[in-house]
């Protein structure tokens, strides 16, 4: 790999870091602290969501999203259409690998590296709420390719 490719995939690298540091700067953090148990039920959810995705499993995917987001698109199959058309490297994720958990106040951020099939590494960051049950669901997330090999 030339220098100017490494140096290219640093500075994209860095740009992706510097989002989600603003994200988290802008939106506050908070002392507040999830737990132990908080943070394994916010990975099992996300893993479960993944999971779902790569079995085409529309209503078991649908059923890890935040009550906001099912109300906003009405049914498994329309949530799974946006999934394609603005997530689809989520679709078929080969590996992911959880990275930071930011607790922020009552909506922990948890960031994730992912690998679709291609080969391509993307960065996530899901943005999490707690329902009224008490459980753990997914209501947002960004994400970004990560171009080239990180040094």
């Amino acid at each position: 790999m030339c220098e100017l490719h490494k140096k290219t995939t640093r500075i994209q690298y860095m740009r992706y870091l510097f989002f989600f540091v603003c994200l988290l700067f802008f939106h506050g953090t908070s002392s507040a602290r999830v737990d132990e148990t908080d943070v394994s039920d916010i990975r099992a959810v996300i893993e479960s969501q993944l999971v779902a995705f790569g079995m085409g499993d529309a209503e078991k995917a649908f059923s890890a999203a935040s009550s906001e987001v099912q109300t906003a698109y009405k049914s498994a199959n329309n949530f799974m259409n946006m999934i394609r058309d603005l997530y689809s490297p989520l679709l078929n994720a080969t590996e992911w690998r959880f990275q930071i958990l930011v607790s922020r106040a009552n909506n922990p951020i948890q960031i994730i590296k992912f690998t679709e099939p291609t080969g391509s590494d993307w960065i996530a960051a899901y943005k999490m709420v707690k329902s009224y049950q008490g459980f753990w669901k997914i209501d947002n997330v960004i994400m970004g390719k990560i171009e080239g090999e990180l040094i």
